[in-house]
């Protein structure tokens, strides 16, 4: 599919730690087991959000991660883009482009215009859901 599961693990941790109360510091270890997400990746992906100001870590006896920023400041396209997600208004579903230059996917066209708005949506909502104002 067009999401990678580096984006989808990160929108999933994203998504448990706005859930907490108090800004609650989370171990690796925790979001991994809790989210069935392996360890190894998901450290990596939240360092990423680290790295950009998404997220914030606390190293050592009581350590992890949790929000760097209130939620309705995190947008989706900012996440997407951190972890790898290139916009692409005119790929094909298939990866068949060449059946898309001759009209004869029956697909192409709606799929085109899912792109469009799913590309429009992550640019205009936050991670709370609220759109951009």
């Amino acid at each position: 599919m067009f999401i990678s599961n580096k984006i989808k693990y990160g929108m999933k941790a994203l998504l448990y730690l706005t859930r907490l109360s108090n800004n609650e510091v989370v171990p690796a270890a925790r979001l991994s087991k809790e989210l069935e997400i392996p360890k190894e990746f998901i450290s990596k992906i939240l360092q990423s959000l680290v790295y950009q100001g998404i997220l914030k870590s606390k190293k050592g006896k009581g350590g992890g991660f949790y929000l760097a920023l209130p939620p309705d400041e995190i947008k989706y396209e900012i996440v997407f883009r951190v972890l790898g997600y290139k916009e692409k208004n005119n790929e094909c579903l298939f990866d068949m482009s060449h059946l898309c230059e001759r009209k004869i996917c029956p697909f192409c066209d709606n799929w085109k215009e899912f792109i469009k708005n799913f590309n429009y949506a992550i640019k205009s909502c936050s991670i709370t859901g609220k759109a951009k104002e």
